[in-house]
């Protein structure tokens, strides 16, 4: 965000004191504060007239503020193709089956992405919880975040489709806002991630699912995510959308977060062969039927929703304790072939 600086202060008098001081020595303009549960420490949100990544820069030499950075723009990772055939998870994951042993049950996913509409007929059972961390935005259902929650937990019922794992508990948490009513893409920002992910943690989930990314080392949210992994959290992330990519999307590409790439219909890798065997999984990302707003259902690619698959096997795999063997996650190897 242009002239945003986001920094994090230790939550008591003298952390507030240290907020004073660099408040009047950069000429910053405090916008926002947020205590951080999960870190005790409250999180700025701050402007300035000068550079934000300058002033983000200089803060880190001042004693009592920390993790001071820019606040970054991410994107929802999903695509919109309504006119493709259907990709039917169902027969390609033999869910049927799985589902006579596990669903999900007593597990707790969070869905961190634009707002899951929660009285989908397809959702509703499944949504525990809902909260909005985009400021001056009002919570709302919207696709990708109502796409990615439909593809984990999707309701078995007589309505719609079955999701991967249709007995967890959703916690729908708005850190993104959708950019048009037509379109799937979405943003976020390094301050409403981090916000969704500590009230993630306070919840206690046992799963989060980012189906967003940037090409940026967002040391707020790394930071968030390590406390989150300390407390038996597990994250997955897709590698990103870019053919052209040669790198894997933050936060996939933090060492505690599960990457995630895709497959094409053909079997072929998403977004490029490069990030699909750097991935630490794939899982299909083209011509997926899922929820919609308004109680619909269409078409709809992207890595987001490979992502979404993987967090559901996580949740499955987690109902038999069995997290010990996630190495069997579907990865893709060198030599174009599937490897378990």
């Amino acid at each position: 965000m242009p002239g945003q600086v986001v920094f994090l202060v230790d939550n008591d008098k003298a952390g507030l004191v240290s907020l004073d001081r660099v408040a009047r020595k950069y000429h910053l303009n405090v916008a926002e504060k947020t205590v951080l549960k999960s870190l005790d420490r409250i999180m700025v949100v701050s402007s300035t007239a000068k550079d934000a990544a300058e002033i983000a820069e200089a803060l880190k030499n001042e004693s009592g503020v920390y993790n001071s950075q820019p606040n970054y723009v991410f994107a929802t990772m999903g695509q919109e193709d309504p006119m493709s055939s259907m990709q039917n998870l169902v027969s390609m994951l033999d869910l049927h089956e799985v589902h006579r042993r596990v669903s999900g049950k007593n597990i707790t996913v969070a869905v961190v992405d634009t707002g899951v509409e929660v009285e989908h007929q397809d959702l509703r059972r499944r949504i525990v919880g809902y909260q909005n961390f985009m400021t001056g935005s009002v919570y709302r259902g919207e696709i990708h975040g109502t796409a990615v929650a439909g593809i984990i937990a999707a309701d078995s019922n007589e309505y719609g489709i079955v999701g991967v794992a249709p007995g967890v508990s959703l916690l729908a948490l708005r850190a993104c806002r959708q950019l048009t009513d037509i379109s799937a893409a979405g943003e976020c920002f390094s301050t409403s991630l981090v916000r969704s992910l500590d009230a993630a943690i306070s919840a206690r989930v046992d799963v989060a699912n980012l189906s967003l990314g940037a090409q940026v080392n967002d040391s707020l949210l790394s930071m968030i995510i390590d406390s989150g992994h300390e407390k038996g959290i597990v994250f997955a992330a897709p590698v990103g959308n870019d053919p052209a990519a040669e790198n894997i999307a933050f936060p996939a590409s933090h060492d505690k977060v599960i990457s995630i790439a895709g497959l094409d219909e053909q079997g072929n890798p998403l977004p490029n062969k490069r990030l699909a065997v750097m991935a630490d999984a794939v899982a299909p990302a083209t011509h997926l039927f899922v929820t919609t707003p308004g109680n619909s259902y269409n078409f709809i690619d992207g890595t987001s929703l490979a992502s979404a698959s993987i967090s559901g096997i996580i949740a499955l795999s987690m109902e038999k304790k069995s997290i010990q063997n996630l190495p069997c996650l579907p990865r893709f190897n060198s030599t174009d072939s599937w490897s378990k």
